[in-house]
C-alpha cells in the first residue's frame, strides 16, 4: 500500500515532514489513488478570516459543540479540524464541504453518511 502525504502544495517528501512550515491549508485538487493512504497535516492557527470561513461550511451540530469549548483556542482548533476533514473529504467526494454528512458506525466512530459511505472513501 503506497502512503502520500499532503500539504498545500501537494504531496511532499519526507524531509518536509520535520518541518511544520511545509504544511498549510487545504489544496484545491486531490488525485485519490486506489490503494493509496493519504496522511494530510493541517495547520490549526486559521487568521480571523478563515475563522468565519470555517464556521460556516460546518453543519449546525458542528457549531454548537465548537461553542461549547470554555477556551477559545480549543473552540478554534476544533473549528479548524472539522472544517479542514469536510474541504478534504469533499475533494475526495466532489461535493461542497457542506455536503458532506457524517453517521456514528457501530462504535460511535464518525463515518461518512448512507450514499456518501459507498464512495469507498474512508478516514480516521
Amino acid at each position: 500500500m503506497d502512503i502520500e502525504r499532503h500539504n498545500s502544495a501537494g504531496a511532499v517528501s519526507d524531509q518536509a515532514l520535520d518541518q511544520p512550515e511545509a504544511f498549510g491549508t487545504v489544496p484545491a485538487h486531490c488525485p485519490l489513488k486506489l490503494g493509496t493512504v493519504h496522511v494530510w497535516q493541517i495547520d490549526l492557527e486559521l487568521q480571523p478570516e478563515q475563522v468565519c470561513q470555517s464556521r460556516e461550511i460546518l453543519s449546525t451540530e458542528e457549531r454548537e459543540r465548537a461553542d461549547r469549548f470554555y477556551f477559545e483556542r480549543d473552540k478554534l482548533r476544533f473549528t479548524a479540524s472539522h472544517a479542514a476533514l469536510r474541504r478534504i473529504l469533499a475533494l475526495c467526494l466532489d461535493i461542497l464541504p457542506s455536503e458532506v454528512a457524517f453517521s456514528a458506525g457501530d462504535k460511535g466512530k464518525p463515518e461518512l453518511s448512507q450514499g456518501l459511505g459507498e464512495s469507498g472513501v474512508k478516514f480516521n
